[in-house]
């Protein structure tokens, strides 16, 4: 049996070698670019840059009426919830009152 891929190309693929001109060859003028290589994190991040400086007050714009429309609250919690997931130890330091204000609950190994 002679089906897999190594078969077929030893048995049947027939390749003849090409008959070159007894021309001599012209030399082609080859426009060789240089090559970008940076990688898609850095692309991206040049694209950002890029968008930040060409829209910068929309974008500071954006951000103000964004950060003005989180209340305090809404602040400390996410502060809180940031320590107690990234230290094992926080809960132990923090006051039950500021758990019982916040309604921390721990589910599946994390704090929300």
């Amino acid at each position: 049996m002679r089906t897999s891929r190594k078969y077929l190309d030893e048995a049947y693929l027939k390749l003849f070698p090409i008959e070159q001109s007894r021309q001599p060859r012209q030399q082609v003028n080859i426009k060789v670019e240089p090559v970008d290589e940076s990688t898609p994190y850095q692309k991206q991040l040049s694209r950002n840059q890029r968008y930040y400086h060409e829209n910068k007050e929309e974008v500071l714009k954006k951000q103000k009426v964004y950060k003005d429309s989180i209340t305090p609250f809404e602040k400390s919690r996410a502060k809180q919830l940031y320590y107690l997931n990234s230290d094992a130890e926080y809960y132990k330091k923090m006051r039950p009152a500021t758990q019982e204000k916040y309604n921390f609950k721990k589910e599946n190994g994390r704090w929300i």
